[in-house]
């Protein structure tokens, strides 16, 4: 790692927030979960999303056939009377593919006075959890359609992520990878790499097709008129949202993921040997999470009530949309559905130039996160960052398939288009350029090869994850010998933890995106050898901190305190008494504030602690030596 990036993460960590946990399930005390993070304004709610504990919704089997009917004699009877007060009823809507329920309002209420409601519906103890069906949107910056086009974004300069030789080993062939937005349009460079799909738009002001959900996934232009915008129109209900032209968004995005190739017709895809699956889940100015949920459930091959089975079901989820908030219970509980059937989801990071702490799904569980880059290799100006940022890929000039209409369709083009929702494709399609080459992959196997594979940004790209998306090396990646120790960084907490097994490795490069990949640091004894010693790795409860020690005397006073897990043996080193040949010490300081623990292979990281920082730092000195890589 370069002195720069170290010392930009000391000084992160002498600055880190620690962010209090939400409520959450389990023991009698436990109190439901209550999202507050969605400000829906009165055009946009879509209902009320409300999930029972196990065993707690009294009254008969819900289904689509209940739609309409008011929830007070459905079983929500507590839901209704706290709507009540507040001037409203309660109509049942669907059961949800995660289990919840959406119930639609008779009348919107003020962002305010839904958060109210929402409070007291979330005091009945049978309650899990309740949150707005709020509202989410596509994630791109269209760009001046007199663009010179070209893929600069597929090669191998600075910026590009070096295709053509990733194009040797696979194409994709045999991998279905589900694009969640806007539909599909057609076009002579995607017909041929689409397969199935569905339209899960509910409502048919937001579908602009004038129907409800169906198995038509195609995209009918979700432009947006100044009246719309003024409320004129629908009953106001997209009043607020910008006058625009059809964007052809999900054309866009699922031409960087598979366009046909090698037909003499526009552009490559990433993975054009894999098949796109569109499911509709935006129309006009966006969709609400009850679809989107829905959505994401079906395209990893799981159930939906009232939606035929999905026999084409993904291993690859690109979602290329979002909204503001802490990730919704929604959301994670269809994320968790998809990635429990095998699927790998990807996601744009956003495009409001902030911390994906408050950016959506970008910081749910288990999805990869992508923040967009310029031809330089830098971070885009309108690209989201983070500590929830799994890598980074093109996002900015990137030309694909869409079409001509400014309203309905017209006939098939091409367009270069700027976001994050341009970045998460290129993701989508060399994670399916992956399965292709290896089937067996699990979600978090991918996530770890696309890390692990990523190069050093060539510039400027804080807060970006691992590094700059890398086709050929996610597929070649790079091997480790035995012993090899990785360091990673939690933006979140400042916390490091370092690992030397490749599962665990690939566990948080897959699953816990908060912790940034700083790649290989040193090596270690994977077994006992003569003048070696065993290094105890422990978990401080308290803080999620992580305490290494081989002192016999050390690991025991640490073992005795309540608050101190020891997770086992980490690795085997030798002790400060005893360095031998060919060793580094790594050193150990307690940050004061919080009483955890920094450890360092690096002299100059070392002195600069102990120069600048050492009114946060106390020197304990040398934990223990280890080996050079």
């Amino acid at each position: 790692m370069k002195k720069k990036q170290i010392l930009s993460h000391i000084l992160a960590l002498t600055s880190a927030v620690f962010l209090a946990q939400g409520a959450y399930a389990g023991g009698k005390d436990a109190q439901p979960k209550v999202d507050r993070s969605v400000q829906s304004g009165p055009f946009k709610q879509g209902g009320i999303i409300i999930k029972y504990k196990t065993g707690q919704l009294s009254g008969q089997q819900l289904t689509l056939q209940h739609a309409g009917q008011n929830a007070a004699g459905l079983g929500f009877g507590n839901a209704s009377a706290s709507a009540n007060k507040f001037g409203i009823t309660l109509y049942f809507d669907k059961p949800l593919a995660t289990g919840a329920y959406l119930l639609k309002q008779s009348a919107p209420l003020s962002g305010n006075r839904l958060n109210e409601l929402i409070q007291e519906i979330a005091k009945d103890p049978a309650v899990e959890y309740v949150e707005p069906d709020a509202w989410m949107r596509r994630q791109f910056v269209p760009n001046d359609p007199g663009y010179q086009s070209s893929q600069w974004h597929y090669g191998t300069g600075v910026g590009g992520v070096n295709l053509p030789a990733a194009w040797d080993i696979s194409q994709g062939s045999g991998v279905r990878v589900a694009v969640l937005d806007t539909g599909i349009t057609s076009h002579p460079d995607l017909d041929a790499n689409r397969v199935g799909g569905y339209d899960f738009v509910s409502d048919s002001r937001v579908g602009n097709d004038g129907t409800g959900r169906d198995n038509d996934p195609s995209d009918p232009g979700d432009w947006v008129t100044y009246a719309d915008s003024l409320g004129l129109t629908y009953g106001g209900f997209f009043e607020g949202c910008s006058e625009e032209a059809s964007s052809w968004h999900g054309s866009h995005v699922a031409g960087t993921i598979a366009a046909v190739t090698n037909n003499s017709t526009g552009g490559a895809g990433v993975a054009f040997g894999a098949k796109v699956v569109p499911v509709r889940v935006l129309g006009k100015c966006g969709g609400f999470f009850s679809d989107i949920a829905d959505g994401i459930v079906w395209a990893a091959g799981g159930s939906v009530a009232g939606v035929p089975a999905n026999t084409h079901a993904a291993s690859v989820i690109n979602m290329s949309l979002g909204g503001g908030g802490a990730c919704s219970n929604t959301l994670q509980a269809a994320i968790n559905s998809a990635r429990s059937r095998g699927a790998t989801v990807v996601v744009s990071a956003g495009n409001d130039s902030v911390s994906t702490v408050n950016a959506q799904p970008a910081n749910c569980e288990g999805v990869i996160a992508v923040a967009a880059t310029t031809s330089s290799g830098g971070i885009a100006n309108y690209s989201n960052f983070g500590p929830h940022v799994g890598l980074a890929a093109p996002g900015s000039n990137v030309y694909s398939t869409i079409n001509s209409g400014t309203t309905s369709p017209a006939g098939p083009t091409y367009a270069n288009y700027y976001g994050t929702s341009m970045a998460a494709p290129h993701v989508a399609g060399v994670a399916a350029l992956l399965l292709a080459q290896n089937p067996a992959l699990t979600p978090n196997q991918v996530a770890a090869r696309l890390k692990l594979g990523s190069k050093p940004f060539p510039a400027s790209c804080p807060q970006c994850g691992a590094g700059l998306l890398n086709a050929y090396t996610a597929l070649v990646p790079p091997t480790f010998a035995d012993g090899t120790v990785f360091r990673f960084y939690n933006l979140i907490t400042g916390i490091h933890l370092f690992t030397r097994g490749s599962s665990e490795r690939d566990y948080i490069l897959g699953a816990l995106p908060s912790y940034q990949y700083e790649r290989s640091v040193f090596s270690v004894r994977s077994a006992s050898e003569p003048g070696l010693l065993p290094v105890y790795r422990f978990r401080n409860r308290n803080n999620g901190a992580y305490f290494y020690s081989l002192d016999p005397t050390e690991v025991n006073t640490v073992n005795n305190i309540p608050y101190f897990t020891l997770e086992g043996v980490a690795w085997y080193a030798r002790s400060p008494s005893a360095p031998g040949v060919g060793t580094i010490p790594l050193h150990r300081f307690m940050y004061k504030p919080t009483g955890s623990h920094f450890y360092s292979y690096s002299s100059s990281e070392v002195a600069y602690i102990q120069s600048s920082l050492s009114h946060l730092y106390q020197y304990e000195g040398i934990g223990f030596y280890v080996w050079p890589l």
